[in-house]
């Protein structure tokens, strides 16, 4: 039995159509075009494909490490749907103030589209403790590249205390409790 169509969609299409007109009116009216030629002219193409790449891997890589989550739950979310919420949630945390509220929108999106459930809402969580790893990973980096230009005795107390923090970290993050660990 094929599913019926949804009435609003023509609704939905003017809807959009109404905030795609808005949105090059605001861009027609608050761009300056000059600078824009300027900032246009002095790019160097081959960076700016180069991050353009980058953006887009970053994009993709995200979408498949929470498609992976989701398949743990259960859910029945596609890698477009997925990628297309990164993507929209993405454009949406430029008008939005925490990045806490773009994850609620990609929730809701993915939620919205193949009924989600409480497990989503773990997957999240999951998710931004992997980011937090990561990031104390990356400043240890970081760390380690300041103190080699310029060592001070007085910031190596920061590469003890750290690693120290991430294992305690590592420690609470048991394999029975968490399912994303559970390679330690």
């Amino acid at each position: 039995m094929d599913k019926p169509r949804k009435r609003l969609r023509p609704a939905r299409l003017a809807w959009h159509i109404a905030v795609l007109g808005l949105v090059f009116f605001l861009a027609w009216r608050f761009i300056d075009f000059d600078e824009f030629r300027t900032a246009l002219a002095s790019v160097h193409w081959p960076w700016l494909v180069l991050l353009l790449g980058l953006a887009t891997a970053d994009r993709f890589l995200m979408a498949g490490k929470w498609l992976q989550l989701l398949r743990y739950v259960k859910s029945s979310a596609t890698f477009g749907a997925v990628l297309s919420a990164y993507y929209q949630v993405g454009f949406m945390q430029r008008f939005i103030p925490s990045s806490l509220s773009g994850d609620a929108l990609q929730a809701f999106h993915i939620s919205r589209q193949f009924k989600g459930t409480s497990g989503m809402l773990a997957t999240m969580v999951v998710e931004k403790l992997v980011a937090m790893i990561a990031v104390i990973v990356l400043a240890l980096i970081g760390l380690g590249l300041a103190l080699a230009e310029h060592h001070d005795a007085a910031y190596s107390w920061l590469f003890i205390l750290v690693p120290a923090l991430l294992v305690a970290l590592m420690g609470k993050l048991t394999p029975d409790h968490h399912f994303a660990f559970s390679f330690l």
